[in-house]
């Protein structure tokens, strides 16, 4: 029960599943919109006031089912604004989860219990494919550090002084050279294939690989 101001905490009880957790959070939140950033995330830059100005004028004037704030998948539908674009059905990724505003009823809908936010990333964006309205931004709302990568520190932050000195070297060791490697090898595929492949394709392109 950590004692942060400004910030409610909601005790969720059993750890059931990561989905699951999720549904039982959501039950206790009395808002339209919800904003996800999941823990590992550190922001290390102020946020651009105009940035989020627009994106709450996308919120308030086309009602949104989801407005994603980092520019991965770069969304290629209509512009809203000057950053802001529909994500085409059929994108990969279309449903990521973090870093993003989502409309709860929506997001409930698309919540599955049992699947863990990898699972849902994939397979929630298929099932998303029912519902119009979402957005993406052109260029990242939030700036910040990806502390964690498969349960291990990420090698780019081991001398950010919040990282250093805290415990999180306590319960993680760091990820090895070789795991690094291939996580960052994995971004850029998903860059590379965000860029490349027609995103009403992406989806079924990526079903077949897997």
């Amino acid at each position: 029960s950590p004692d942060i101001p400004n910030v409610t905490n909601l005790a969720i009880g059993e750890d059931v599943d990561w989905s699951s957790n999720l549904l039982n959070a959501l039950s206790r939140i009395d808002t339209d919109y919800i904003y996800i950033l999941l823990e590992d995330v550190y922001v290390n830059r102020v946020v651009d006031k105009a940035y989020l100005d627009d994106v709450f004028k996308c919120i308030i004037e086309l009602s949104p089912n989801y407005v994603n704030t980092k520019a991965l998948p770069a969304p290629r539908g209509p512009r809203f604004g000057s950053r802001i674009r529909e994500v085409v059905k059929g994108s990969h990724y279309r449903a990521s989860l973090c870093n993003a505003f989502w409309k709860k009823d929506v997001l409930l809908e698309l919540i599955v219990p049992g699947e863990t936010p990898w699972e849902f990333e994939r397979r929630g964006s298929e099932r998303s494919n029912a519902y119009d309205g979402f957005y993406g931004t052109t260029n990242n709302m939030l700036e910040f550090d990806h502390i964690i990568i498969g349960g291990r520190v990420a090698r780019d932050v081991v001398m950010i002084d919040d990282v250093v000195n805290s415990e999180i070297f306590e319960a993680f060791t760091m990820l090895s050279r070789y795991r690094w490697f291939l996580f960052r090898a994995t971004i850029l595929r998903n860059k590379v294939f965000s860029a490349c492949i027609p995103q009403g394709w992406q989806q079924i392109i990526r079903r077949h690989l897997e």
